[in-house]
């Protein structure tokens, strides 16, 4: 006797499925396609699922799912079908490659709070156990690291044995690799994780004669700060007296404050500048800050003015920026009775009496 099934699939959504006994149809039915292939799944052995689950194309059909999905309980059950797994078939899932990529995309997603300690213990085993053999990519098992430490799921027995496992193979790989974007990746996942004076410290070690700025400073320069991503630089202009212009009408002589210029330089370009008025002699980190009596600056000392087209590629060319902001056409813009007060300190010194208090120190603004 031989049995057989035709399968016919519908354009509907429907498969049709007949069963055939010594070439003779004996029934037919009809399933919803999501029906039919669930069976078909049901069928195969638990390696072939895997394997078959693990593809390529299922891990990014998750990945999409999870990014767009909101249903965190969805996403819960998904982890405890993993979890699930991890129980019965740990040797399984140690061969297949995709594994640890998958507790990514699940870890970011699911409230992980919820999985009891001991499961995720499990887990962790399983995807830690043959980190000290391997030879290839150790970054997405650094990734998978820092996201359980983050979210505080690694207990104190497991922490520092699976850490030192990490730490040891990516400090072997560190110095045997010569691919660039891996030692890039390996960098910046020791980086997130390592105190700002001992990565300083090790880079001064790494590069002791790096100079870290080289160039004309600005003339009458007062503070300069050097990050490793920004400068910061505060130019004063001496108390005195500067031609200007209020819409069309000339005003000369006109007297002004001392004034700071701080400025904050990222890449070449001027990322914010910000002007206050000063009345001590001698600046220090307790100096009192004075609002700009006169147009185009906000209370906060943020100005209303277009400095995005200057390229500072050296840090002296910001010694004429002030001047060219001081000569500016201007307005009404964030500030009363403008013209009054251009009228009545032409060629005439500003009154610091009338300047009024920002609340802030020099400490504080830069």
């Amino acid at each position: 006797m031989t049995n057989s099934l035709v399968v016919t699939l519908e354009n509907d959504n429907f498969v049709q499925v007949q069963k055939i006994e010594n070439g003779l149809p004996t029934g037919k039915r009809k399933l919803l396609t999501d029906d039919f292939l669930i069976c078909m799944l049901g069928l195969m052995e638990d390696k072939e699922l895997l394997s078959f689950l693990m593809t390529k194309d299922f891990i990014e059909t998750i990945k999409t799912y999870m990014e767009d999905g909101e249903d965190d309980e969805i996403f819960n059950n998904i982890m405890q079908i993993v979890l699930d797994r991890v129980e019965k078939e740990t040797e399984l899932l140690e061969n297949e490659p995709l594994y640890v990529e998958l507790l990514i995309q699940l870890l970011e997603k699911v409230d992980i709070q919820k999985v009891k300690v001991g499961s995720m213990e499990k887990i962790l085993e399983s995807v830690f156990k043959k980190v000290e053999h391997l030879n290839d990519d150790v970054t997405i098992f650094q990734k998978l690291l820092l996201l359980l430490l983050e979210k505080g799921q690694v207990s104190s027995e497991l922490k520092t044995p699976v850490i030192s496992k990490i730490l040891n193979v990516a400090t072997k790989k560190a110095l045997s690799t010569e691919n660039q974007e891996e030692l890039l990746l390996l960098l910046e996942a020791i980086l997130e994780k390592a105190d700002g004076k001992l990565v300083e410290k090790t880079l001064s070690k790494s590069n002791p004669d790096r100079v870290i700025y080289n160039g004309f400073m600005p003339k009458n320069i007062v503070y300069y700060a050097k990050t490793f991503s920004s400068e910061v630089v505060v130019i004063d202009v001496p108390k005195g007296r500067h031609n200007i212009k209020y819409h069309d009408v000339q005003y000369k002589d006109v007297g002004h404050p001392r004034l700071l210029f701080i400025f904050n330089v990222k890449e070449g370009r001027i990322r914010s500048i910000r002007i206050v008025a000063v009345k001590d002699k001698i600046l220090s980190e307790n100096t009192q800050l004075y609002r700009y009596p006169y147009s185009n600056v906000h209370d906060s000392g943020g100005v209303c003015w277009s400095y995005s087209q200057y390229h500072i590629d050296q840090l002296e060319k910001l010694q004429h920026i002030p001047y060219i902001f001081l000569s500016t056409p201007n307005n009404s813009h964030l500030s009363d009775n403008v013209r009054e007060t251009y009228a009545r300190f032409e060629k005439n010194d500003f009154d610091d009496e009338i300047l009024r208090p920002m609340d802030l120190t020099f400490r504080q603004i830069v």
